[in-house]
């Protein structure tokens, strides 16, 4: 009985790793590409680390500057890469694991915090089984959300210890693991108002209140200090970071447009928390409107907010654990709410993450005080229970893109990129299942037009949706679309080189190369060099062709594909001595090409040596004895 009762703490945790254990067999989804399978410096391994300490958050994809320093978590993931390699699954366990950790220090944080361990295990029970908490944990780059709740915790932990029995070593604890915490994420920082409650809880001492408040002070300072280093060599933030798309507000940000529409968001989350249904990944424009006080929603978020707010004062006034539980939430929710400061999301349920302890608290609270004990486990399991069930079925979308946009977006019928990413998983899926290539296609096509319904300036959908017609060889609505496209935005690179393509199926040579030259006005692009070079020989324009090409085989020297198009380029106008050249160049690249030996053959043949143009001919046929073109030739000059 004994041993049981010291073992009940490890419960919530225990809970914890078994309801994400089922994401072993998930992939890697949604921003993972980011940080992890397309992150240069995480693919280095344990070399990368150098790299990623001294740049921000994203910058190893594509230099990509998300204004964001939070170094530990994509460091984790080098190291696995050197361990492990690119299996999600190892990192999936890793991510269940650092979750039951974070759960146990947190259960031990609750105990200290409530002198209650029966009361505290009630709190992590409810916190660990939330399925608000599927983004973070099913997500692999949620880890950062992770990884800062268990630093927190051990902080928190500390910080109590430290302000009951004042000691040196509590304190230091409380430094380390404050620090950990901010180079995990820097909304670690609300922290510091939740040890400004805590110090408040404890009637903390005047002698020790000068010790603590350094212990907390020095780790932000000595982030912010390396964080301002580090970002002010990146250059200003990429545009894509903050714009309507990711958080609507920005261009339409006057303070009652603010307040309404985070009050909006807040009652968002408190549905979320209360009532965890129709979770999504996505609440981007316009899934959450931009109101003035209009809409029901921005008006039942104001009122709650106000009045669990007031509730939190008072409480926290009176010492009470439901008040610590009430501000807990607005303190560490504060840096996301839209209201100080306007972040790149507009709303996520991974912002929630930290904040629904505070849910948590209150709510095992009022089971803990309900007189018969029965009840009090009959009210537990039961929500533990239904909780548990919807973690572990919202955890199994998570298990690919697929899964998750395909089976989202009917959550978030109003969200433009819901839309934009289901669209894109349908496309994604046709190449993988060529049975259903059709199906999918059409329903992309379905979300695509809907993202534009959306949002008309939704550009990326406009040159997907081209994609997706160009999959179901729909030549001429590609074109049509892009070219109206191109009207409204003729600085979109990506719709240029798409246009070119489509052209060149449609056999529409003259398209093909306006689309590909203003492409290459733009941007540097080896495939569409090629493309372009094609359909000028194919209009007959051979000296722009080999211009082209000349350009082509400096950049690529080491293909062959160069030297072929233009040794048929000088062939065709008339220049067989350089088209032979040009070939054999083409040859000493890549000696077992048939293509070129053919082509070496007909030159020979149409310069009038039939001899030479029979050994390139029967050398075609070794490499390929039923190469036709190269037999019905060879069978001619026999004769």
């Amino acid at each position: 009985m004994i041993m049981f009762k010291n073992l009940i703490k490890y419960l919530p945790a225990l809970l914890g790793l078994l309801l994400y254990l089922g994401t072993v067999n998930h992939g890697y989804v949604l921003d993972d590409n980011l940080i992890i399978t397309n992150n240069e410096y995480v693919n280095q391994g344990i070399s990368g680390i150098s790299d990623i300490v001294s740049h921000n958050y994203a910058h190893g994809f594509q230099s990509f500057n998300d204004g964001l320093y939070r170094p530990l978590s994509v460091v984790s993931f080098a190291i696995e890469q050197s361990i492990f390699g690119a299996k999600p699954g190892a990192s999936h366990i890793i991510n269940a694991l650092l979750y039951a950790l974070a759960i146990f220090a947190l259960t031990l944080f609750l105990i200290e915090l409530t002198s209650s361990e029966k009361l505290a295990i009630f709190i992590a029970i409810l916190y660990a089984v939330h399925p608000i908490h599927t983004e973070v944990v099913a997500n692999l780059k949620g880890r950062d959300e992770i990884m800062a709740l268990l630093f927190l915790a051990y902080a928190g932990l500390f910080a109590i210890k430290s302000l009951k029995n004042f000691s040196s070593k509590y304190l230091i604890s409380l430094t380390l693991f404050f620090t950990l915490a901010l180079f995990s994420k820097e909304s670690s920082i609300t922290f510091l108002g939740i040890f400004a409650l805590l110090a408040w809880f404890f009637q903390a001492k005047k002698k020790a209140l000068l010790p603590f408040s350094v212990s907390v002070i020095i780790p932000v300072l000595v982030f912010l200090l390396v964080r301002s280093s580090v970002l002010s060599s990146a250059g200003p933030v990429d545009t894509g970071v903050s714009n309507l798309l990711q958080n609507p507000i920005i261009e339409n940000d006057g303070l009652i447009e603010r307040i309404s529409t985070a009050s909006s968001i807040q009652w968002l989350y408190f549905q979320k928390l209360f009532i965890p249904i129709n979770l999504a990944h996505d609440y981007s424009f316009s899934a959450i409107p931009v109101s003035r006080f209009n809409t029901p929603a921005s008006w039942l978020g104001f009122l709650s907010t106000a009045i669990l707010l007031a509730f939190g004062i008072i409480g926290t006034l009176k010492r009470k654990l439901w008040g610590f539980g009430i501000l807990f939430y607005f303190i560490t929710i504060a840096v996301v709410a839209n209201v100080f400061i306007l972040i790149g999301a507009i709303a996520a349920e991974r912002f929630v993450f930290l904040p629904s302890l505070s849910w948590a608290i209150v709510v095992a609270m009022l089971i803990f005080h309900l007189k018969n004990e029965t009840l009090q486990k009959a009210f537990l399991g039961a929500i533990a229970v239904i909780f548990a069930i919807l973690t572990i079925n919202r955890a199994a979308d998570w298990q690919s893109n697929f899964t998750l946009f395909t089976g989202d977006v009917a959550k978030v019928e109003q969200s433009a990129r819901a839309h934009y990413n289901a669209a894109t998983a349908y496309n994604d899926q046709a190449n993988i299942e060529p049975s259903k290539a059709i199906e999918y296609r059409k329903e992309a096509v379905k979300h695509h037009t809907r993202a534009i319904e959306i949002w008309p300036e939704y550009q990326d959908a406009y040159n997907n949706l081209s994609i997706v017609y160009l999959g179901l060889g729909q030549n001429e609505e590609a074109i049509k679309l892009l070219q109206t496209m191109l009207k409204k935005y003729p600085e979109y690179t990506k719709a240029y080189y798409n246009l070119a393509i489509a052209a060149l199926k449609s056999e529409n040579y003259a398209l093909t190369e306006s689309a590909g030259e203003a492409y290459l006005n733009r941007t540097q692009n080896n495939e569409l060099l090629f493309i372009v070079a094609e359909a000028e020989g194919f209009q007959g324009k051979f000296d722009e062709a080999k211009a082209h090409l000349e350009t082509l085989i400096k950049l690529e020297p080491g293909n062959s594909r160069g030297y072929l198009k233009l040794g048929m380029a000088n062939a065709m106008s008339n220049n067989p001595e350089m088209g032979l050249y040009y070939l054999q160049q083409g040859l000493a690249v890549d000696h077992q090409n048939t293509e070129i030996l053919f082509n070496i053959a007909l030159i020979h043949l149409n310069t009038g040596n039939p001899n030479e143009a029979l050994r390139f001919l029967n050398q075609v046929l070794v490499i390929e004895p039923n190469n036709q073109k190269a037999l019905n030739i060879k069978n001619q000059l026999i004769i």
